[in-house]
């Protein structure tokens, strides 16, 4: 379980990930709401390793999801 204040970091990180796949990668809000669960996972497997920064787990959200996305199209 995440605290009140963890989930308040992920929401923020999550938000700043989904802009920047939009304006980065093109990426509409149906493509984003399909990532839902490849971000998410991004975003909590960093944090529950002790990954605080609010920039380093979007970033971290954002590399791992054009990841999913280039494996995708191979």
């Amino acid at each position: 379980m995440v605290e009140s204040s963890g989930l308040a970091l992920l929401r923020t990180a999550y938000e700043s990930a989904r802009d920047a796949l939009q304006s980065e990668a093109a990426l509409t809000d149906t493509d984003l709401d399909a990532l839902t669960d490849v971000m998410a996972d991004a975003l909590l497997s960093l944090y529950r390793a002790g990954q605080v920064d609010e920039t380093r787990l979007s970033n971290y959200a954002v590399a791992k999801t054009l990841r999913h996305l280039n494996a995708g199209q191979r």
